[in-house]
């Protein structure tokens, strides 16, 4: 396995099981990044930002 096939599998992994906006601060990749893999791997976290928000 090359290491950014790693890279992918893991961010993958980590986006179905955080918040987007938990997931960039983490990391430190956009906002707009963490979302385009919380939708590629299928999770909505619209509710809990909307919550987060306020």
């Amino acid at each position: 396995m090359k290491p950014y096939e790693g890279r992918k599998a893991t961010l993958f992994q980590l986006a179905a099981d955080m918040p987007a906006p938990v997931l960039g601060e983490l990391i430190g990749i956009s906002h707009n990044n963490a979302a385009d893999w919380a939708r590629l791997a299928a999770r909505d976290w619209r509710s809990y930002i909307a919550d987060w928000d306020r």
